[in-house]
């Protein structure tokens, strides 16, 4: 399938999806499955593996498992193909005779660092007027770990670096906030950093040190990001949806995901009915005694 067919078949599936009706969602899942042969190219410009994913947390246990099925394919499909590209390039490379490229490695520089690229740098000032941090240089593209044969990705597996000058508790806290926000992503490492150490520059302005209240917020914001059955909110933020100052003032109600929501509504609307339906029959019977007393 091209784009085009796959963005076709998208607004099919966000239409099943909208009105319900699950089994269109299933044949069409089954359908991207069996059809689609991810490539990097292909996945940003539809942005179809964004709204499968959201599927993996579904409450039909058909299309869950449909939705991981085809995200863990499309993954070994993308790294396939990105090494694919590399080895013709350097088959193209030995036939002019040039020397083909040698991949990056995290060889330990002369300060004895380990760091294929130039780090990302933290903020380090508190000023109010800071703005996000700014990269040293532009990090590597690797949307996807290729250690492990298609595991989830993290901070390490994607060889992602930060300033080292900096406090080593902020550097531990942008490297969770990275694995919460890229472990079910198809977005490039490079934008998953800037907003990892967004929230963290975000959240350390707000309290100005790094003891129990800034602990305790990112504690919070990390557990309902790296939440698996709420990505809604990771690709939201990622793709800059939801901005970091709103998210870092949201509520752990207004980050859960759809589905808690749902039924967070549901059970509230059974509670109030109960409470209505109890009320009603105690009104019920207060009439039917005082039609008794006129009886008799």
């Amino acid at each position: 399938m091209n784009v085009e067919d796959v963005n076709k078949l998208k607004n099919d599936f966000n239409k099943a999806i909208a009105g319900g009706r699950e089994p269109a969602v299933i044949d069409i899942l089954k359908k991207l499955k069996a059809e689609v042969k991810a490539t990097k190219d292909l996945l940003k410009k539809t942005e179809i593996g964004v709204y499968v994913n959201k599927q993996k947390a579904h409450t039909n246990p058909s299309i869950a498992n449909l939705a991981k099925e085809i995200v863990k394919k499309w993954r070994t499909d993308v790294q396939n193909d990105e090494k694919a590209k590399k080895n013709k390039t350097n088959e193209v490379r030995q036939v002019n005779g040039v020397p083909p490229k040698k991949p990056v490695t995290n060889k330990p520089n002369t300060n004895g660092s380990s760091s294929p690229v130039q780090p990302y740098k933290i903020q380090r000032s508190n000023s109010q007027s800071s703005t996000a941090p700014t990269p040293a240089t532009s990090l590597p593209d690797t949307p996807y770990s290729e250690n492990g044969g298609g595991g989830e990705r993290n901070f390490n597996a994607d060889g992602v670096r930060v300033d080292q000058s900096i406090d080593k508790k902020r550097i531990k806290m942008v490297e969770i906030l990275y694995n919460a926000l890229v472990f079910d992503s198809f977005a490039d490492s490079s934008t998953i950093i800037l907003k990892a150490t967004e929230i963290e520059e975000q959240v350390y302005r707000q309290f100005n040190n790094m003891e129990k209240e800034y602990r305790e917020k990112l504690r919070g914001l990390i557990f309902n990001l790296k939440d698996r059955s709420n990505p809604g909110l990771r690709h939201s933020v990622v793709k800059g949806e939801l901005t970091v100052q709103r998210l870092c003032t949201m509520s752990k109600q207004e980050m859960a995901s759809e589905e808690k929501k749902a039924r967070d509504a549901q059970i509230r609307e059974q509670l109030l009915f109960q409470a209505r339906g109890a009320g009603q029959q105690e009104a019920e019977t207060d009439a039917f005694s005082t039609d008794l007393q006129e009886l008799f």
